[in-house]
């Protein structure tokens, strides 16, 4: 587990500050979701389908294991982060039935157990990732990653009014200045929020 996760520190990763800014709405989402549960390698689906609902960056979610979910509190463990903390996911009804979606393979504690590698988690989908955003007839395809989950949710809930520091501690951003840039991608948001004084006066 720690040689895999220092392989994650080590390499595969997209910088936090990347310049990137390209997220998908909250109806790009839905189709995303909607056809990574449909594809027919349920490890993959389903990992792509949690990882824009959760937030968290890939890796992270790709190295969990079984013993990281309490169901009872209805929550997922990060040990440790890329900020060098841990970190806690309060799962959904909707998270916990895609998680629970997933066939277990014996011998592999992965929650996304690779499906021909006993005792590994699955590896990067970029090829699945790309079926599935073809399928969601996502436009403009290869300006989306997999970390652009992570934006997605940041940018989708900044959008429809949560608050930041919420936001903040959901993406385990240790300074509100990392959480803040997300909200420089909602700016149709923005403008609609600063046109509501005037509505209402002129109303």
């Amino acid at each position: 587990m720690d040689v895999l996760n220092a392989r994650y520190n080590q390499c595969g990763r997209l910088p936090e500050n990347n310049a990137r800014t390209r997220y998908c709405d909250i109806n790009e989402t839905k189709r995303i979701i909607k056809a990574a549960r449909a594809y027919p390698k349920p490890s993959i689906g389903n990992f792509i389908a949690l990882l824009h609902l959760i937030g968290c960056r890939e890796g992270e979610l790709r190295f969990r294991q079984h013993s990281d979910i309490n169901y009872e509190k209805r929550t997922l463990t990060i040990p440790r982060t890329k900020n060098g903390t841990y970190h806690i996911i309060y799962l959904s009804d909707l998270m916990i039935e895609i998680l629970q979606s997933v066939p277990k393979r014996s011998g592999n504690n992965y929650l996304f157990p690779a499906p021909h590698k006993k005792g590994k988690p699955i590896a990067r989908p970029r090829d699945a990732f790309d079926i599935i955003k073809r399928i969601a007839k996502i436009d403009n395809p290869d300006e989306v990653l997999l970390h652009t989950a992570r934006h997605s949710v940041a940018s989708n809930l900044i959008s429809n009014g949560v608050d930041i520091s919420a936001v903040q501690k959901l993406l385990n951003h240790k300074d509100i200045s990392g959480t803040l840039r997300y909200a420089k991608l909602s700016e149709g948001k923005q403008r609609e929020t600063a046109s509501m004084i005037s509505s209402m006066v002129e109303g």
